[in-house]
């Protein structure tokens, strides 16, 4: 059976340098997820205004034709 704890025991010298490194790759995982975050709010944003102003649009040609 595998054990996560031997690997990790055998591939660092202490548990601070085991616990840096966990560290360090939390910290990557983060920053990576905050910015693709960061790009996806803007497009959604641009989606969402994208449909308000079709609906909008919609609304204003059928209360047109009605008249």
């Amino acid at each position: 059976m595998f054990d996560i704890g031997s690997v990790i025991d055998e591939s660092y010298d202490t548990k601070e340098q085991c616990k840096g490194a966990m560290e360090n790759s939390v910290e990557i995982v983060i920053e990576k997820l905050l910015h693709v975050t960061k790009d996806i709010i803007p497009k959604s944003a641009d989606l969402r205004e994208t449909i308000t102003f079709a609906q909008r649009n919609r609304s204003i040609s059928s209360e047109r034709a009605k008249h």
